[in-house]
């Protein structure tokens, strides 16, 4: 298959030239793409060493960090390199704590990246979605329009975008508007099918239902600035 051919190309260019950076970071992408999480992070990792201010780097491993592909979903990631960053899931394996210290992992390599290329559209998209994990809706709105300002048919950033307003806001009318702009901008094939899986999902499950107790003041404030909008004039388009 292709990824066992990439894969077998890029270690013998490692064994012919062990520190050669492009060729970890690739291979990192290969092994995220076919959802081996852990020898993916161990080459993210030597590339980084390698190079501290890679972006490709940079931006993958936190995709990865934020969305670890198990192996029953390796198929959405396979062909795709870098890995996509646009579903907005539901973390799974480990603890609640181990999985917040992930994606505030994550956070932290996307600021490195979007402070060396504070316009990079992947970093940006990847940093509203690790922020809308973080529960940070205000700043994950932000990143998310920021994106899309630079790059209006980005299909990550409109699904992304999408499943902010209908989870995060409950707002499913705009939502659903982003989440049909990105379904017919995503290339066909199992990105196209991915988004229409999300699409479904979200959709079906509409807004999250946050405890009191979680909803922190930067939430409230966020709640606070949508919950009089009026959704039919659709003030996102």
């Amino acid at each position: 298959g292709r990824e066992p051919l990439a894969e077998l190309l890029l270690r013998q260019a490692l064994r012919r030239s062990p520190d050669h950076l492009q060729s970890t970071s690739h291979l990192a992408m290969v092994l995220a793409g076919r959802g081996e999480a852990v020898a993916a992070e161990g080459a993210f990792r030597t590339a980084l060493h390698l190079d501290p201010a890679h972006l490709p780097s940079l931006i993958s491993y936190a995709a990865l960090l934020a969305d670890p592909p198990p192996p029953s979903n390796a198929s959405l990631y396979a062909g795709s390199i870098p890995p996509p960053t646009h579903l907005v899931t539901v973390l799974t394996g480990g603890s609640v704590e181990e999985e917040r210290r992930r994606v505030a992992k994550a956070d932290s390599l996307l600021r490195t990246a979007l402070h060396l290329d504070p316009d990079n559209v992947r970093g940006l998209v990847a940093r509203g979605k690790v922020l809308f994990q973080l529960d940070e809706l205000h700043l994950s709105e932000q990143s998310l329009r920021h994106a899309l300002a630079l790059a209006p048919g980005d299909w990550e950033g409109l699904a992304n975008y999408g499943v902010l307003l209908v989870r995060g806001r409950g707002d499913v009318l705009n939502g659903d508007q982003y989440l049909q702009r990105a379904l017919h901008a995503a290339p066909p094939g199992p990105m196209r099918e991915a988004i229409s899986g999300l699409r479904e999902q979200v959709l079906k499950n509409g807004a999250d239902d946050v405890p009191d107790v979680l909803r922190d003041v930067d939430r409230v404030r966020w709640e606070d600035r949508h919950k009089n909008s009026d959704a039919s004039r659709a003030p996102y388009t």
